[in-house]
């Protein structure tokens, strides 16, 4: 059902800080090994630091040019990432003052999906899609760690991506050998939304919002990921023309939210005499592009 909150005439911001029951439910610490995980893959850059200056914005080169085996100069016109990794990501080495570049939208194609659970189809559409780079936020720590683990383990045992997505160890010279999937893919251990703050305008093709909570009681609305200043967000970053949301839910009072949410922002751009800059796109696109992996959280559902 949906609940009594009335969104009609509202404008209600998106509640990061969760009641302290859904924290003693949810917020259940990582395992040892996860942690190990966590740390390993920290000091090899695979993990974007936690982020608290709203003044600045991400280089969303530097976040991957972590593996680039080519030189400074190469940068501009270069966008094969390959090599080793130089040390964990800083702050000082991927922030930049908001707006300080005049061109600071990557010409790659970047994903990012709020809320990635244990990782399965964050990883799985990385492995399959090695031309997209890929930046998962996830709040959980164990969830971080599964993926960071499953993310080390790929890279330890030498599985690498081949031209037809199948993969092979990468001794086998029969077929011919891309970089390592986890070249394309970074993890940020903290709130999706609040990471969309940092990102620079236009700089992203797809956002990705999988079987969220849905927060279906009354008076719990606020803690809903999908608020008229997250689509606002959204706007911002996504790439004009080309930039899509994709929402996966099992609840019919979500999907009911969601749906109020954007024709309330498209009607308030149509009413101040803009264009709408959202269309609904049905049928949506095969599941294999976006979600190919039935997750637990879907099989819960």
């Amino acid at each position: 059902h949906l609940d009594n909150d009335n969104i009609e005439g509202q404008h209600q911001r998106y509640n990061g800080r969760k009641p302290k029951w859904w924290k003693s439910l949810a917020g259940r610490r990582a395992t040892k090994g996860q942690r190990g995980a966590i740390s390993r893959m920290t000091e090899r850059g695979f993990v974007i630091p936690t982020l608290g200056k709203y003044q600045h914005e991400l280089d969303m080169l530097a976040i991957f040019r972590q593996f680039r085996g080519v030189s400074q100069a190469d940068d501009e016109d270069n966008d094969v990432f390959s090599g080793v990794s130089i040390g964990p990501l800083k702050e000082d080495r991927i922030l930049l003052p908001r707006k300080s570049l005049t061109n600071n939208q990557p010409s790659m194609d970047i994903c990012v999906e709020i809320g990635f659970g244990s990782g399965e189809n964050l990883l799985q559409n990385a492995r399959n899609f090695p031309g997209k780079y890929y930046i998962g936020c996830e709040i959980h720590q164990p969830g971080v760690g599964v993926a960071l683990g499953q993310m080390e383990k790929e890279l330890g045992n030498g599985d690498h991506y081949t031209t037809n997505n199948s993969f092979t160890k990468s001794n086998n010279i029969a077929r011919e050998i891309q970089p390592p999937f986890t070249n394309n893919l970074r993890i940020y251990r903290g709130d999706g939304v609040k990471f969309l703050n940092f990102i620079p305008d236009s700089s992203l093709v797809e956002i990705y919002l999988t079987f969220p909570d849905p927060w279906p009681n009354p008076g719990q609305s606020q803690w809903r990921v999908v608020q008229e200043d997250t689509v606002h967000l959204m706007e911002r970053v996504l790439k004009p023309g080309v930039g899509k949301f994709y929402l996966a839910t099992d609840s019919v009072c979500f999907n009911d939210w969601t749906h109020k949410i954007f024709k309330q922002v498209v009607y308030k751009h149509m009413n101040e005499g803009g264009e709408a800059k959202w269309l609904e796109e049905t049928p949506c696109l095969d599941r294999q592009s976006w979600l190919p992996i039935v997750s637990k959280y879907e099989e819960k559902g």
